[in-house]
């Protein structure tokens, strides 16, 4: 267990959290994303959170996984990538921030920013350049979010995903430099 505050902590997943995993993300990710999708966004979630993508996951020596626990609960997930190679700058050490999806009844409070300046720390202590990640052109909560907390876009893409509604696929990769 990772404290970040009295009242946030990290608990890192393993293969027995698949089942508490799939339900969280059930709740948190539809909350959030299920009007991406054309079918709610069920094929999305057996995609990325059935127990054999977890274990794939979790294999990747790289990777870190945890559950964002508020208060003891389990609210989101974090999952960060260390040496992820960033195309927009491939001469820098880098780490990615792969997933951070947190229930909607935290957002607001200051749990995520929390969840990034650790992440930020972590990424610094590891004598990494900087911390990017991948951020939905649409979601313009998250992307001021992120940007508040000094990231800065410097491409766009699309995602592919044939069930998606096609104005939802822009994508903007965003990164931060550590000093």
């Amino acid at each position: 267990m990772i404290s970040i505050t009295n009242q946030i902590s990290l608990k890192e997943i393993t293969q027995q959290d698949s089942t508490s995993l799939f339900q969280l993300m059930k709740v948190v990710y539809t909350k959030a994303y299920s009007y991406l999708w054309e079918e709610q966004g069920e094929w999305y979630l057996n995609l990325n959170w059935t127990p054999s993508q977890i274990s794939k996951e979790l294999s990747d020596p790289n990777a870190s996984y945890y559950f964002v626990l508020v208060e003891n609960e389990a609210k989101g997930i974090l999952r960060f990538v260390r040496d992820a190679e960033f195309k927009d700058k491939k001469d820098l050490k880098s780490l990615k921030l792969h997933r951070l999806y947190l229930d909607d009844s935290i957002h607001g409070i200051g749990v995520g920013k929390h969840i990034m300046t650790w992440v930020e720390q972590y990424a610094k202590d590891n004598k990494f350049h900087g911390v990017w990640l991948e951020a939905m052109d649409t979601k313009v909560q998250a992307l001021e979010f992120y940007k508040r907390c000094g990231y800065k876009i410097t491409s766009n893409f699309r995602l592919d995903f044939k069930r998606m509604h096609p104005k939802y696929r822009g994508m903007h990769n965003m990164y931060k430099t550590l000093e």
